[in-house]
């Protein structure tokens, strides 16, 4: 599986999605069994750089879902990270399941499949969703 690559195009759904993968380069997620939203938010910093945060400048929510869930809300503004916000209001919001996102970066499984069967829903600034996808 070629994972997410240009054949997708530039929609928000793709540029958002591009970004995560990108992120997790050769860093990847935690295994499901050691994920949490610490860990992915320690595995995911690194990257989180001044050139990054001018080019996307925007705020953006992870909301996921299933037993090791919560939300990591991402600032490219302030260059910060913060698992389970108690107030917070993102440019965009990703949906999806804790699962869905670690098959995705995995590579074991297509964006066209997880969007057809509506595993991964997007709220907000559809600007701001294909700034993340800008970069690359």
């Amino acid at each position: 599986s070629s994972g997410i690559n240009a054949e997708y195009g530039e929609g928000p759904i793709s540029t958002v999605i591009n970004f995560i993968q990108k992120l997790a380069g050769h860093n990847p997620l935690p295994p499901k069994e050691k994920f949490s939203i610490n860990e992915m938010i320690a595995a995911l910093k690194p990257y989180l750089t001044s050139k990054l945060s001018e080019k996307i400048n925007a705020v953006a929510l992870l909301n996921l879902s299933g037993e090791k869930g919560g939300q990591c809300l991402i600032d490219f503004k302030t260059r910060t990270m913060v698992a389970n916000p108690t107030t917070c209001h993102p440019d965009v919001t990703l949906h999806m399941s804790v699962d869905t996102l670690l098959s995705m970066i995995d590579n074991r499984e297509e964006l066209m499949d997880v969007y057809k069967s509506g595993r991964i829903k997007i709220e907000g600034d559809m600007q701001a969703a294909k700034r993340l996808g800008s970069i690359f």
